[in-house]
This record gives C-alpha cells, sequence and structure tokens, in this order.
C-alpha cells in the first residue's frame, strides 16, 4: 500500500516555492512559505486519514470456466462496499500477459453507504495453455483531492485457454470445423475387412465378394458385404520444431494441428476406434495411449492443449522410435508436420518410409501461403528474384518428397493450414475402409 500526492496536493508547496523566490519584495515570505507548506502537510495528512480503509472493499473476478483460442470472453468485476463519505475509485485490472483486451482501467465515484457496481470487459486469448491474471490496482481518492491511496488487490487466478473443439453437446464451438473449408467432407468407401452381411448382387460389385454357394441355393446372385475393421487404433504426433512456429490466419501451424487431432478423434471414437496422441519437439514432451473410453476426448484436450512450439530442431528419430517401441498393435499414424529444410525433410521421409512397414502413416504437411505468393510472383529486384528462386526450390523440394512418400504407400494430406480438418476426416475415412 502506498499514497501519492496528487496535482492538488501540491498547488499549495508550489505556492510557497513561488513566494520563497519573491522573498526579497515580500516582506515574511519566508514565515508564509513555512506556513503555506505546514498548512499543506496538515491538508494532506487530514485528507489521507478520511479515506477508508481497503478492508471495507471485496473484490471478486468473475469470468467463464473455460476459455477458448481465438475467441473473445467477457471478464466482470464485481466491488462489494461499505464507505461513510462519497469517494472515487480507480480500478486497473491486469489480464495475462498473451490476452488481447479491449479496456483494463475504470473509474467510478461512490455514493456513501453499502453498495456493489460491476466492471465489465472483453478478453481474447491468443495463445493455449495455463495463464494467470496478476493482481488488480485500486486507487482511492481521498475526499479533497489533495492524495490518493493505492493498493494492490490479490486476485492472481490462473486459467487455461483450450483450443477450438468442435462439440456442441459440451457446449463448446470452433470456427475452424469445416466452415473455412472449401472443401466438403465426402464418405468414400472401400472394400472393408469386416464381414457385415449377405445381399442381392448389384451392378458395381466386385465379382470376388460372389458367394456361389448361396447364389446356386437362391437361384440369384448373393454377394458378401464388408465393413471397416472395428476398434482400430488411431494415434496422432504433432511436431513441434521450428517450422510449426509459422502462423497463418493468426494461428500457428501447431494451432491449427490441434484442432484438427480434436476434432479427428470425435470422428473415431464415434466409431469405436481407439485414440491416441503424442506432441514431440527435440524430446517426446507429452502423450497418450490408445483407449476408446467415454473420456478419452477430454482426456486428449488436457493432456495437448498447452502444447506449444519451440525455436528449435525436432529429433524425428527418438519420436519415431518412441512409436516403434510404445505403440505396437498395428495402427493409423497420423503426423501433423511440414517439410521445407531439406536435410531435415530427408530425415523426416526416411523415418516416415520406416514407420509405414509397421503401421499405416498419413502424413499432414501444411503448406504456407506466403511461400507460394512469393515463388510465382513478378520479380522486380534482384532480392525478389533471390527470394523467388529460394521459394521455388523449398516448392520443388517439397513436391519431391511427398512424391516419394506417396510411392512409398504413405497417405499425404497437403493442404492449407484452413483445410486441413476436414481433408484428414477424409483420409482418415478411407484409411480406415482401406485398413
Amino acid at each position: 500500500m502506498k499514497f501519492v500526492i496528487t496535482g492538488r496536493g501540491l498547488l499549495l508547496p508550489v505556492i510557497a516555492g513561488i513566494v520563497l523566490l519573491f522573498r526579497h519584495w515580500i516582506p515574511g515570505a519566508t514565515a508564509l512559505c513555512v506556513a503555506l507548506n505546514l498548512l499543506a502537510v496538515l491538508c494532506i495528512a487530514i485528507d489521507y486519514f478520511m479515506i477508508p480503509e481497503p478492508g471495507v472493499f471485496s473484490v471478486t473476478r468473475l469470468y467463464s470456466r473455460q476459455f477458448f483460442l481465438s475467441t473473445a470472453a467477457e471478464i466482470r468485476v464485481r466491488l462489494t462496499y461499505s464507505i461513510p463519505i462519497p469517494l472515487e475509485i480507480q480500478f486497473v485490472d491486469r489480464p495475462p500477459a498473451f490476452f488481447a483486451f479491449e479496456k483494463k482501467r475504470f473509474r467510478e465515484r461512490l455514493a456513501r453507504g453499502e453498495g456493489t457496481f460491476t466492471l465489465t470487459y472483453s478478453v481474447t486469448p491468443l495463445r493455449r495453455g495455463r495463464h494467470t491474471f496478476n493482481n488488480a490496482g485500486m486507487r482511492l481518492q481521498s475526499p479533497l483531492g489533495l492524495v490518493a491511496r493505492q493498493n494492490a488487490v490479490a486476485l492472481d487466478d490462473t486459467v487455461h485457454v483450450y483450443p477450438v473443439i468442435p462439440d456442441e453437446k459440451e457446449g463448446l464451438h470452433s470456427r475452424y470445423y469445416f466452415a473455412q473449408t472449401e472443401s466438403r467432407l465426402v464418405k468414400t468407401y472401400g472394400p472393408g475387412r469386416e464381414f457385415a452381411q449377405m445381399r442381392d448382387y448389384r451392378p458395381g460389385d466386385d465379382r470376388k465378394n460372389i458367394h456361389w454357394r448361396r447364389s446356386a441355393r437362391c437361384g440369384k446372385l448373393i454377394v458378401r458385404e464388408y465393413e471397416p475393421e472395428l476398434g482400430q487404433n488411431i494415434f496422432m504426433m504433432i511436431d513441434g520444431g521450428r517450422l510449426m512456429m509459422a502462423e497463418t490466419g493468426g494461428l500457428s501451424k501447431v494451432d491449427w494441428a490441434v484442432a484438427s487431432t480434436i476434432s479427428l478423434a470425435r470422428e473415431a471414437l464415434s466409431k469405436k476406434d481407439s485414440i491416441g496422441i503424442m506432441g514431440f519437439s527435440n524430446r517426446v514432451e507429452t502423450y497418450l495411449m490408445p483407449s476408446n473410453k467415454k473420456i478419452q476426448l477430454t482426456t486428449l484436450v488436457r493432456t495437448i492443449y498447452a502444447f506449444q512450439p519451440k525455436f528449435i530442431e525436432p529429433d524425428y528419430r527418438n519420436a519415431f522410435q518412441w512409436i516403434r517401441t510404445h505403440v505396437k498393435t498395428r495402427s493409423i499414424i497420423v503426423l501433423y508436420t511440414d517439410f521445407i529444410d531439406p536435410y531435415l525433410s530427408g530425415e523426416l521421409a526416411h523415418h516416415i518410409r520406416l514407420l509405414n512397414r509397421q503401421h499405416r502413416v498419413i502424413c499432414c504437411a501444411m503448406g504456407f501461403h506466403d511461400l507460394r505468393n512469393v515463388g510465382y510472383r513478378p520479380s522486380d529486384t534482384i532480392n525478389d528474384a533471390v527470394l523467388a528462386a529460394v521459394a521455388r526450390e523449398s516448392i520443388d523440394n517439397r513436391k519431391k518428397i511427398l512424391g516419394d512418400l506417396l510411392r512409398a504407400g504413405v497417405d499425404v494430406v497437403d493442404v492449407l493450414p484452413e483445410k486441413l480438418s476436414a481433408a484428414v476426416l477424409n483420409s482418415y475415412i478411407q484409411a480406415r475402409w482401406k485398413g
């Protein structure tokens, strides 16, 4: 707690100083100066002791239990008071560092007696994870306005910012789920692996599925119908290296990847598949082993919501070795990454091909808007020409590596981050039917 002398409180000492400057022309100037200063001290002291103690105020910060990335939320600060005199109060709230806000400083004139008033402002989280509201500040103006008392209000609150989750049943929502994708989700069916039923033959059915004995008994062609195998393992890997720090649409590539993993997890759990996830950089940062329990989606969100990319090179060898050691059942592995650096891309492609022998790998490579724009726009200067050449080289290298992965039997999703969720779901459904 500390007190601050206002401009009004400094008025008498300033007048006393001016009088002292003209002491040669004003009789008794020195005595007048001392009297003015003593009067100022006396008025300030009386005014200060008229300010109520901070204990007469009860401050509570009210907010939603859940914050979501890039989604505005309302913060309300409720002050309950009981004061013997009218009072002017200034209140300053301190949101976390990665929160954008409209207004956090308020000034109110309170009437004497008991009362309650609420301050409201809006914040927008810019980063997932755990964040802390700092102590608020309150400044009480004295009745005469000569002095103010400042004190901190203990309102340390820890809040959790989650990725946008497309789950209306839990009261959550997503601005990025299908709404911003140009392509729509289209299910593509294949032969499947699990026997489902017998039915009449229809044009276009595979002749290999005709049940000849049943057809002979019924006097018409009967075919076997298959469906995808139930209870498959889906394991998602998110690359948290430096390339995934790039932003598009105000979100990093890891943010888009996390939103996509949750969309995929919901779809997989609805089909009774088991889901697991891992976030890695130069080491395995966080993981969740596959399961199809009802609480698995909630557990997955809590596992991955605070995962952030780092400005370091990822250790692909360690991450893929972890998968081979801990995920022994044949699974659909969904890897979220990108291919820009030639050396790292070659190493990553090598590990993906090795893992694809044991599992079915879906490699999700998120592209850059800027890379494509720079690579193919007209160059007016030498610097522009050099940048365009480097961009085209990166694009060509990327196409080559992705082409090699396709030829090696790896499913490749090469889209911009905004179209990631729908593209990954399509690829997952196809992989599930193929088995």
